[in-house]
This record gives structure tokens, sequence and C-alpha cells, in this order.
């Protein structure tokens, strides 16, 4: 195997010329010190041209296209003319894509921030798409309501009792141990001021009327919403990722019936019974408060919840 090697000719010195004639195999393990030998020719004061001769050449791998393109990149930076003898065809090919190709090339792409006016535009349009979006979606859950109305037996109602499932009983728990807890607290807060009036009794008439007109609802919504809606929001959207939805309408099937319809009349059918379960957890968890705490009886305490209590506050 010939070692790598370069044979440097000065002999043209008035026209400030350096001819470099390459030997043997211009490879990664020998070609440092032909990097070295033509950096230092390159620092040569008044140096106008460089010739790269390769006749002599028997190989030349990756490691010597990049020595080549960084004496052209050097050569430039330093206005030197670079040109090349018996040069592989292969390798002037290569060179020459490597050229056209390179990313120093490349205009670097400018970004230039909208003006207020260009951002108010384009968030108008944006709330604009998603509220046709809504509409359109409200608009094909009432058609597919109304079509199960005239049509109950297209109704899935399997599905529709396996989602009120999912989103009703098995949200039980939760409900009730957050609406538990949130009694106890109003409870608490309640009785820090009552208990200086002397009236403990009033603690359930701040527990019943907070949590059936303002807590229990609310919670019970954050966490349907949280629960629920997001989980059929990733079913729906893995669905969709995974094309079922697509294979779906090219079968015929009404997505809005066929998916979306279920899931809402599940949710509109729990809502109102885990309501009604937040209210007694909420109710029960004061009750406690004012057993352990103020030395209510739960008879007083619960018949003052019976009297504070209407089916309106519930409604």
């Amino acid at each position: 195997m010939t070692l790598s090697a370069v044979e440097i000719d000065k002999s043209d010195e008035t026209a400030h010329t350096v001819i470099c004639r390459f030997q043997g195999r211009i490879e990664a393990e020998g070609i440092s010190s032909i990097w070295k030998a033509m950096a230092q020719e390159m620092e040569t004061p008044g140096l106008q041209e460089v010739v790269l001769d390769f006749h002599q050449t028997t190989y030349l791998d990756s490691a010597g296209i990049a020595m080549l393109r960084t004496i052209e990149r050097l050569c430039a930076g330093k206005n030197i003319t670079l040109s090349t003898r018996n040069i592989p065809n292969g390798v002037e090919e290569f060179l020459g894509y490597i050229r056209t190709h390179s990313t120093e090339h490349r205009e670097e792409p400018t970004f230039a921030l909208p003006g207020p006016v260009s951002r108010v535009g384009a968030w108008s349009l944006e709330k604009i798409e998603e509220g046709s979006a809504l509409l359109r979606f409200v608009g094909d859950f009432v058609y597919a309501m109304a079509a199960n109305f005239f049509h109950p037996e297209q109704l899935r109602l399997r599905e529709t009792l396996y989602q009120i499932q999912i989103v009703g009983s098995e949200a039980m728990p939760l409900v009730f141990g957050l609406s538990f807890l949130m009694g106890i607290i109003m409870a608490f807060q309640a009785a820090t001021t009552l208990r200086n009036f002397g009236s403990p009794i009033y603690v359930a008439d701040i527990v019943t009327i907070s949590t059936t007109r303002e807590m229990a609802p609310l919670l019970t919504a954050v966490i349907i919403a949280g629960r629920s809606g997001a989980a059929f929001a990733a079913e729906i959207g893995t669905m969709k990722v995974n094309e079922e939805i697509d294979a779906l309408t090219v079968m015929g099937f009404d997505i809005t019936r066929f998916l979306v319809l279920p899931r809402v009349m599940a949710l509109m059918a729990a809502g109102p019974l885990l309501t009604l379960l937040a209210n007694a957890a909420g109710i029960l968890g004061g009750a406690s408060v004012a057993l352990v705490v103020l030395k209510v009886s739960v008879v007083n305490y619960f018949a003052q919840v019976n009297q504070i209590l209407t089916g309106a506050d519930i409604y």
C-alpha cells in the first residue's frame, strides 16, 4: 500500500504559484501530514495560485474530499486561485455536487413579525373558523338527536349505557370523595364564625345552600370535563390518527350518530345524577363537622337541612 504524501513545487516563483502533487492513497490515516504541509504553504506571503495535481494519486476517500473542500474555502478566503489537474472523474463530479448543494450557498430564510393589523386579522380568522366548526358540530348533533327521536331504533342503546357506566358509575367515588371533603371545608369555615354567635346549627344552612347552588354542580362539571371529556377527546383523537374514522366514513356510518351521540347522551344522563350525589356528599361532610366539632346532633342538623333546602336550590 502506497502511503499518502504530497510533493510541493515552487518552481514558478515569479507568478507566486505553488504546485502540489499528491501521491499514493489520500485517506484519513495519513491525511494529517498532507494538511499540515498544505496549511503551511497557504500562509506564504504573496501567494496567488495553488495547483493540485492528482496524477499519481491511487485512492481518495471522504476524508480527502473534506480536505479539498477545506482548501477551497481557505483559498476563497485569501483570494487565492485554485485549480486542479488529473482529478478523477468521480471525485470531480462529487465535488461539483457538494459545491452546488452546500449549505453555505443557501440564503438563510428571513422571518418578519406580522404587524398589529395582520395579527388581529389572523386572530379574527382563527376565531371565525373555530366558531363555524362549533356551529357545524352543534348542527350535526341536533340533527342526529332529532333523527333518533323519530327513529329510536337507530339509537345505539348498549353503547350509550356503556358510556353512562364509564362516565357515571366509575366517577362516583371521585365525585363523592371530593364533595365530601368540600363539605367538611365549608363547615369548618362557617363554624369558626358561627360559634362566636352561639348559632352552630346554621352551619347546616350555609353548607346546604352553598353545596346545592354552587359547589356541587361546579365540582361535578369540572370532574366530568377533566375526566370524561378529556377521555372522549383522546379516544376519538386516537381513532382519527389511526384512520378509523375515515374507515367508518367510507363504510357509510354517520360519525356524529355513531360516535358522538352516545357519549354526549351519556354525559347528559350522568351529569345530573352525579350532581345529586355531590349534593348529598357535601351535606354529609358538613354533618360530620357539625357532629364532631360543634356537637350538633345529626337529627337537628338534617331537620335544619330539610327546612332550608328546596327543590329550586337543587334545580
